[in-house]
Order: structure tokens, then C-alpha cells, then sequence
């Protein structure tokens, strides 16, 4: 039987933006829309009910598979197809502006906030359990983040630059985090710059590891002892 699988992933993806000026502020509007449209198609994989009934009918010819039907091939190794999609609505604002007259240039700052829905449904594409070798694991899940960040960059002289930035995202699952970030470049002469950062990361677990839907399921052998088999 011939092996293999098939992927068809659409993408439909739109953006729009606004940008404008008031007093000393430049302020900046983006939003985004998309949808992913994935489609798995696998071929060649055993169907473990098919093909016992094959062997209990003798509907497959094991000696010369060339003469089988189509209905009959179909019937041991069926094609699966797996639809999936997922979703993502964000919009991000932010404002920047000068503020005052350094050494080395003007300290500026910019602040924003974004906010962002994600859906997930990556369907399983062997929810009955009755296919050998086919993956077994699944992810569902939506979320609404909302965040809020800012950046100061500070050129406190000609050869030296203090950038302090940080981030803070909310999530709909009840958790929360706050992630800041220091940098300093320095510029001892023309060809030579140094750089030190400290900054904090942070992870969000994904919908697989945290959606009440998600799944996985494996298969493992085991032969019995003789012990057992003769009791």
C-alpha cells in the first residue's frame, strides 16, 4: 500500500494601520485579523478493525495484493483526512515622543497596549484509537492577552546609550507576568562598541500544555511472561 500523508494550509490574513500626530505625541494604531486553514491527509496507515475483518473474512488476497479492489484496499488502509484551524484578532496602539535634550541626543519614550484573542482547534487524527503509527495528540484552546509596554532610550552622552523597556501581559487563563529589560551600549571610540543587557524572559504555556481539551495518547508492547500465557 502506498505510504504517506498530504498537507493543505490556507492563509487568510488582513491589516490595517492608522498613524497621525497631536501637541508633541506621534501615535500609531495596528490591527490584524487572520485565519489559518489547515488540512492533514494520510494514506497507508493500518485500520486495526479493517484489517482483522479482512483476515476474518479473507477478503484481502495476502498472496497477491495486486488483485484487490479499491473497496477492499480502502477497507484495511482508509484515507484520513484532519481538518484544523486557528484564529488571531489583535489590535496594538502607541504613542512616542521626545523628552528632553540629553548629551548625546533626545531621551525618548514610547508607550502602547495591545490586545489579542487566539483560538486553537488542531483536531486529532487518530481520535478513535484504531489506526497503527497514526499520532494521537490534539490542542484546543482560546485566550484573550492583554498587554501593556514601554521604552525609554536615554543617549546620555555621545558614546553612551541607557535603554530601559518592559512588558506586561495579562492572560484570560488567570495568570500574569511582568518582564523588564536593561540595556547600555557604550562607545569607547569609532570602531569598538560594548554592550551589557539584563532582562527577565517569559514563556506562556501553549494550548497544548494547558488546554482542558488537549490530548495524547501512545500504544507501548508487551509480551506476557510464559508463565502467564500457560496459566
Amino acid at each position: 500500500l502506498p505510504y504517506g500523508s498530504d498537507r493543505s494550509n490556507e492563509v487568510i490574513r488582513g491589516a490595517a494601520g492608522l498613524q497621525g500626530s497631536f501637541d508633541k505625541w506621534n501615535w500609531k494604531i495596528d490591527a490584524v485579523a487572520a485565519r489559518d486553514n489547515l488540512q492533514l491527509t494520510d494514506y497507508g496507515f493500518l485500520n486495526v478493525a479493517g484489517l482483522l475483518n479482512a483476515i476474518n473474512t479473507g477478503s484481502y488476497n495476502f498472496v497477491n495484493p495486486s488483485l484487490n479492489t479499491a473497496a477492499v484496499r480502502n477497507q484495511v488502509s482508509p484515507t484520513i483526512t484532519t481538518p484544523s484551524k486557528s484564529t488571531l484578532l489583535s489590535v496594538d496602539g502607541s504613542v512616542t515622543r521626545d523628552l528632553m535634550e540629553l548629551a548625546g541626543g533626545p531621551m525618548q519614550l514610547a508607550v502602547g497596549a495591545q490586545a489579542r484573542r487566539e483560538v486553537l482547534e488542531n483536531n486529532n487524527q487518530n481520535a478513535r484509537l484504531d489506526t497503527n503509527g497514526l499520532t494521537t495528540a490534539s490542542a484546543f484552546g482560546q485566550h484573550t492577552v492583554l498587554a501593556a509596554y514601554f521604552e525609554l532610550g536615554a543617549p546620555v552622552l555621545e558614546n553612551l546609550d541607557v535603554n530601559l523597556s518592559g512588558r506586561y501581559d495579562d492572560y484570560s487563563e488567570g495568570f500574569s507576568n511582568f518582564s523588564p529589560k536593561l540595556a547600555v551600549l557604550y562607545k569607547p571610540v569609532d570602531m569598538v562598541q560594548l554592550r551589557a543587557t539584563a532582562s527577565t524572559g517569559f514563556r506562556a504555556p501553549t494550548f497544548a500544555e494547558s488546554g482542558p481539551r488537549s490530548q495524547y495518547a501512545g500504544f507501548s508492547t508487551f509480551t506476557t511472561p510464559a508463565s502467564f500465557q500457560l496459566a
